[in-house]
């Protein structure tokens, strides 16, 4: 199971969501939301998902793999992201 293990969460608004505090109870994470038309804040979410994507695929169950083949895989996604960090930017905006 993979709770305990996710720390955060950021999704864009939309109706898939709409149960997120139940799966930020079952998981024991903190859910966060991008805003509309933001994608600095979404940035550093979409890619590490199509990395992710490349050990499990769409509709994968989960259920199928032991909490070692997805440590493996978060170690590798770990190692992957440290060795090509990303900055984030902050953009602040002021009308005068």
């Amino acid at each position: 199971m993979i709770k305990n293990k996710v720390k955060t969460i950021t999704f864009y608004k939309g109706l898939k969501f709409a149960e997120h505090k139940l799966l930020s109870k079952n998981l024991e994470s903190e859910i966060f939301f991008a805003h509309l038309y933001s994608p600095l804040e979404r940035g550093m979410n979409e890619n590490p998902n199509g990395l992710i994507r490349y050990y499990f695929h769409k509709h994968t169950d989960f259920n199928e793999f032991s909490e070692s083949d997805i440590t493996l895989v978060a170690n590798r996604f770990n190692k992957h992201t440290k060795k090509h960090k990303v900055t984030k930017h902050r953009v602040s905006y002021s009308r005068e």
